[in-house]
């Protein structure tokens, strides 16, 4: 049996979805918990309708990127999907551990690969939020 899930690329660690709604933010009431402060309490939502796997932004501070594109509205994800929240880096995949599979060899083949291209868009977050504080003061 299959189950989809968000890996972070980075630590390897799998987190399913196995809810039809997962929440991902900095409070302890999230479903998946980050200490960032670039993180917002509950900063996005993982829906599961019918299967379909979609992520919404909730109005978080930084906003959440979806393959490079920061989310206005809900995007479908699918297998391979890159998704940003502060300095976390997640892929969407179906984990298919209960197949055989060893899950641990999907996220490594492909972070390092993009680990130029993460330290490349955290730089960038890091303006953003800059620009952002000198604005506020």
């Amino acid at each position: 049996m299959s189950t989809s899930v968000l890996v972070n690329v980075f630590t390897n660690q799998h987190f399913g979805l196995n809810r039809e709604t997962t929440s991902i933010g900095r409070s302890s009431a999230s479903d998946i918990i980050l200490k960032d402060i670039l993180v917002s309490r509950t900063h996005a939502i993982v829906h599961c309708v019918d299967g379909e796997y979609f992520i919404e932004d909730n109005e978080s501070t930084n906003g959440t990127l979806h393959n490079d594109n920061f989310v206005a509205q809900r995007h479908q994800l699918r297998p391979g999907d890159r998704i940003r929240i502060g300095t976390t880096w997640f892929m969407f995949g179906v984990d298919v551990k209960d197949e055989g599979v060893d899950t641990e060899q999907i996220p490594a083949q492909s972070a390092p690969a993009r680990v130029h291209s993460i330290s490349g868009n955290f730089k960038t977050l890091l303006r953003q939020v800059s620009l952002r504080v000198r604005a506020a003061s």
